[in-house]
């Protein structure tokens, strides 16, 4: 994952989905394109809840697994 990150990290995007597993908690994923326009998926977590402080929490455990590179964009679905 993190080579794939290097290579194919510029542009990622986040999403979680919601109720769809047995203990309710959000999945969230970290997901970007290669060059073959084939998913890649850069990291996945099960959260415990929606707070602030959880979603701080895990971009700031992304980048640290990612070796502190920022994405150029990200995109997401959330209002």
């Amino acid at each position: 994952m993190r080579m794939d990150y290097h290579y194919f990290g510029d542009s990622i995007s986040f999403d979680t989905t919601y109720w769809t597993n047995k203990e309710y908690r959000p999945l969230a994923l970290f997901v970007g394109f290669n060059n073959h326009h084939q998913l890649t998926v850069f990291a996945a977590a099960l959260l415990y809840d929606e707070t602030t402080a959880t979603f701080e929490w895990l971009f700031d455990q992304f980048l640290k697994c990612m070796g502190g590179v920022r994405p150029l964009s990200m995109f997401t679905d959330q209002a």
